[in-house]
């Protein structure tokens, strides 16, 4: 067994599987072939979204219930995206006047894009072409022009 293991490891396969992560083998490979990036969009948007909120589910739930909300489809962008290398990075926009929005972020070539689920189209899927010091701008900009919530008159 041990010069098999050594055959195949100086003819340059690998040895070992890439982790888990607690997943089982089959939802392991699911999640990891959702790649590129927008096959988990498309994954997540052929999902049912769960108006109701009932609960948050792991990545494994959204796979055996077929149902996601805001943060079930984050965290298994997430999932998906680092079982593909990715660090798994998670942002959370705090709203003021609406709901809050959960996404999963990533990085190719230098730039950012975004991964989530939602009931409002515009907060889905960004391509990576994000680049921080771009996004430092827009931040600094749209900190300039916040708008308080006592300056806000009613209409009519």
């Amino acid at each position: 067994m041990a010069e098999m293991t050594l055959r195949r490891a100086q003819r340059g396969r690998s040895v070992s599987r890439p982790p888990d992560y607690g997943l089982t083998r089959r939802e392991a490979s699911r999640l990891r072939a959702l790649d590129p990036p927008w096959r988990i969009q498309r994954f997540l948007d052929g999902l049912d979204y769960d108006v109701a909120a009932s609960g948050c589910r792991s990545p494994r739930r959204v796979l055996a219930e077929g149902k996601v909300q805001c943060m079930d489809g984050a965290l298994f962008a997430a999932a998906a995206l680092r079982l593909q290398g990715h660090p798994p990075r998670i942002v959370d926009l705090e709203a003021v006047f609406d709901d809050d929005h959960v996404l999963a972020v990533f990085r190719e070539k230098g730039a950012w894009g975004a991964l989530a689920r939602s009931n409002y189209s515009g907060l889905r899927f960004r391509e990576p072409v994000y680049s921080i010091c771009g996004a430092r701008r827009r931040c600094a900009a749209t900190r300039t022009r916040s708008i308080s919530p006592d300056s806000i008159e009613s209409i009519g």
